[in-house]
């Protein structure tokens, strides 16, 4: 009958709206991304600055527990912060190292499915270079998400490399560069399962004077 047609295109029009509506929302979330990450590119005249790592960490999760990813998988986000790290001397660029923390978090809020879990924590770390001691503070974040194929290892960090549909493949690349930067910093994959998650940890030295 008409009333059925009708009916029918009206729902199959409603499917399309929402099937737009949410591109469009993914358009918006990959935008902000991407915006913020140019943002930290050009911000090289941002003076750096002794700032508490555990403060951008909780920081860094606040922004994020507003993602509509956070809110439709119902995640859990679980963060220990080593209180040790709060009188450390971590002199950085708040800009750089923070877009670096939010990149990686983002990476494990879209890797996980419903109801997958987050857990970050930091520390102090010594790392042995040599005859030399070099004290670094971490960052470590873990998710249960669909982890990281061992053949894709030496390729998450290159630019425009992506495995996620809607991805821009420059998070996990800039997080890098902006870890890089600081003589000695670095990112490494610390475990990834196939389907059982992935755990990155950022290191960063702890300056010595300053």
């Amino acid at each position: 009958s008409n009333i059925n047609m009708s009916r029918h295109r009206a729902v199959k029009n409603n499917q399309e709206l929402l099937a737009i509506l949410k591109e469009s929302d993914n358009a918006i979330q990959n935008g902000k991304s991407i915006i913020n990450n140019v943002k930290a590119v050009y911000r090289c005249d941002e003076q750096e600055a002794n700032l508490n790592i555990n403060t951008l960490v909780k920081e860094s999760i606040d922004l994020y527990k507003k993602h509509r990813d956070y809110e439709n998988k119902k995640l859990n986000i679980t963060f220990e912060p080593d209180k040790r790290i709060d009188s450390s001397n971590i002199k950085v660029s708040r800009t750089r190292i923070l877009q670096a923390i939010n990149n990686i978090l983002l990476n494990a809020i879209q890797a996980v499915n419903k109801n997958g879990k987050i857990f970050i924590n930091t520390g102090l770390h010594e790392n042995k270079s040599g005859k030399k001691i070099i004290n670094e503070v971490f960052i470590k974040i873990a998710d249960n998400g669909c982890g990281i194929p061992k053949e894709l290892y030496n390729k998450i960090f290159l630019p425009r490399f992506t495995t996620k549909k809607n991805g821009t493949g420059l998070g996990l690349y800039l997080a890098k560069k902006f870890i890089d930067e600081y003589e000695r910093g670095h990112i490494e994959v610390e475990q990834s399962f196939f389907g059982e998650g992935t755990s990155f940890t950022i290191y960063i030295p702890i300056k010595e004077n300053g």
